[in-house]
């Protein structure tokens, strides 16, 4: 059961990156996004979002 968690949440992580590329981020706080936590990939996501959102407005 923890492999299928542990893919569960790899395969979240990807879809962030891929999704935070796209966006044009690449690195914050000088590090790449494969170095960052799943909750960071999170908490940058929403940021983005927030941002995005606010920028059409």
């Amino acid at each position: 059961m923890n492999e299928v968690k542990q893919k569960a949440a790899e395969d979240r992580k990807n879809q962030l990156i891929t999704k935070l590329l796209n966006v044009g981020l690449y690195k914050k706080y000088g590090k790449h996004l494969y170095e960052f936590s799943l909750q960071e990939l999170e908490k940058e996501y929403l940021n983005q979002t927030k941002q995005k959102i606010i920028s059409r407005a």
